[in-house]
């Protein structure tokens, strides 16, 4: 029996070393683009608002954290995109209301200090799996897959 629950503590740690060493790298979606910054947030803005979303705004976090007392960053654009009939499915119950705080749902486009561009988003199907239900469908299928959809346009290269 000693035995046993040893193996069963070990088991639960072991289990819970790899979720945490696997977890954090897959919360975040992030590809490379093609394009400047300033391009980037654009194609994006463009891609999002045909695939029937809209752009609550571009904040410029760099600017921000420079005229706060920060440090001279490269560029970084919040893109907060909202879809309305996802966030509506997702906050009519109290008891989701708590997912508000992922909406509107954010794409990072950044400039790294080698002059690549970035793009990130929150993982939203791994979130949407992560909570189950209602959530599972709207943010691990509908979300995630228009997010997908506006990245692969935005990025695209047209000829």
């Amino acid at each position: 029996m000693f035995v046993f629950v040893i193996g069963l503590v070990l088991g639960f740690v072991a289990a819970g070393l790899v979720i945490r060493a696997m977890v954090p790298s897959r919360m975040i979606n992030t590809v490379h683009s093609p394009y400047a910054v300033e391009e980037t947030v654009s194609r994006l803005e463009e891609a999002a608002v045909a695939q029937g979303w809209r752009v609550m705004g571009v904040k410029p976090l760099d600017e921000s954290i420079r005229k706060n007392g920060g440090a001279s960053l490269p560029p970084i654009q919040l893109v907060e995109v909202c879809q309305a009939g996802h966030a509506s499915q997702l906050l009519e119950a109290d008891e989701r209301k708590f997912i508000s705080v992922m909406l509107p749902c954010t794409i990072a486009v950044y400039a790294r200090k080698d002059g690549s561009v970035q793009v990130s988003t929150l993982n939203a199907s791994l979130m949407g799996r992560l909570f189950g239900g209602v959530v599972a469908k709207i943010m691990g299928k509908d979300v995630a897959t228009d997010q997908a959809e506006i990245i692969n346009k935005a990025l695209a290269k047209t000829v």
